[in-house]
């Protein structure tokens, strides 16, 4: 499940969304935000590749929620968290 993170705003000066998810092993994300980069030049996407394990990109989600801020403006997660995010 991929999240827009609307609450937070970009920082003033950077210009790209930041998209943090699990590695890409297969490439077919690099693909797809190659694609978007190419329709979309004035928002570009980069992708940020964090830990394979699942329990740790949650907790490096919850630990940025909770703080109130996030680096991310893209989220990649399994859908039980959105609740979760949600209510932090």
């Amino acid at each position: 499940m991929l999240a827009a993170s609307f609450r937070v705003p970009r920082s003033a000066g950077r210009e790209e969304l930041l998209l943090l998810m699990e590695p890409d092993g297969t490439g077919v994300w690099r693909d797809i935000i190659e694609s978007f980069n190419s329709a979309h030049p004035g928002t570009p996407v980069r992708l940020v590749e964090g830990p394979p394990s699942t329990d740790t990109r949650e907790d490096m989600y919850s630990t940025a929620f909770l703080a109130g801020r996030s680096g991310y403006d893209i989220v990649y997660c399994d859908v039980i968290w959105v609740p979760k995010f949600a209510a932090a």
